[in-house]
């Protein structure tokens, strides 16, 4: 048994579904560990399913938490308390304006992100900051792509079978997993896909220059990167219904880990918005019960 061609997005328009990410990060350095936690629920609104296949996505941050540890330090947000919010106030709007903008993906039918609009509003706090420390737009505008579009995995153009494999790349915290994917399982149903780490190519210009420095005084280390993965897909539709992954990479000087980042997450879809984080109704007030009134006494 086997995928005769590359995989086919099959949805319809007016479709909505969800996707629930949960991840949780872990930077290992001199300076302490920081552990950076997120939650975030996003709704996807089918647009337009042109002739040739292409998909219009309409995608809407519904709900967001994120949480941030460093030396005995937290900074929070909770999109349901923001009152609560332990971050500075440019973060908090920034997290705030990923709630309050739409993003609009064009998929390609193999599920290839043609197109992304509404990041540059999304994340224009973000953009500013990079502009003056002079990244390159373009290549800001493809790591956002890659980050901001996690979903939508292809399959090889080949025809595969169970057990085969093929090369592919992803998006983490400062760079880009190279992976080896290998079709781990074909049903009437479901496929699945099991996604092995080979490597790890930095892409942070904050990391790349610490890397330059420590080699022009001639410091020898290496990058290593490493983990697994596995994403459950939906044959009908070609979505995925479940992914997990746990990926980490470092830094080595002399054999030893001098930074390190582990990486865990979590996808999940659901046809309704999870009721746990679902938006919270404001208490009714209760009625006032009013008195019975006297009967008026007569007058004798």
């Amino acid at each position: 048994m086997c995928i005769r061609d590359s995989l086919r997005l099959k949805l319809n328009q007016g479709d909505v579904f969800f996707y629930r990410d949960t991840s949780k990060s872990t930077i290992k350095q001199r300076l302490g560990n920081v552990v950076i936690e997120q939650d975030a629920v996003t709704r996807y609104s089918v647009e337009k399913v042109a002739e040739d296949g292409t998909v219009t996505l309409k995608a809407r941050v519904m709900y967001l938490h994120f949480k941030q540890s460093f030396r005995g330090e937290v900074l929070e947000f909770d999109s349901r308390e923001t009152g609560k919010a332990t971050l500075p106030e440019p973060q908090k709007l920034a997290l705030k304006r990923r709630l309050e903008h739409d993003l609009t993906l064009t998929l390609a039918p193999d599920g290839a992100v043609k197109d992304l609009t509404g990041w540059r509003e999304m994340l224009k706090d973000r953009l500013e900051t990079e502009k003056l420390s002079g990244v390159d737009p373009k290549e800001s505008e493809r790591i956002h792509k890659e980050t901001l579009s996690p979903l939508f995995l292809r399959l090889p153009e080949k025809s595969v079978k169970v057990g085969d494999t093929w090369e592919s790349a992803s998006r983490g915290l400062q760079g880009r997993y190279r992976e080896r994917r290998t079709l781990q399982s074909l049903g009437e149903d479901t496929f699945t896909v099991k996604m092995e780490v080979t490597g790890f190519e930095v892409t942070s210009r904050q990391i790349l220059s610490q890397i330059k420095r420590l080699r022009e005084r001639g410091v020898g280390l290496t990058i290593e990167g490493g983990g697994e993965g596995e994403v459950e897909r939906d044959a009908a539709t070609g979505l995925p219904r479940k992914m997990k992954s746990a990926r980490k990479w470092s830094i080595k000087i002399g054999g030893r880990a001098g930074y390190e980042v582990k990486e865990e997450s979590r996808i999940g879809f659901s046809k309704e918005m999870p009721a746990d984080v679902a938006p919270r109704k404001p208490a009714e007030k209760p009625s006032e019960e009013k008195e019975p009134e006297k009967p008026a006494e007569r007058s004798k």
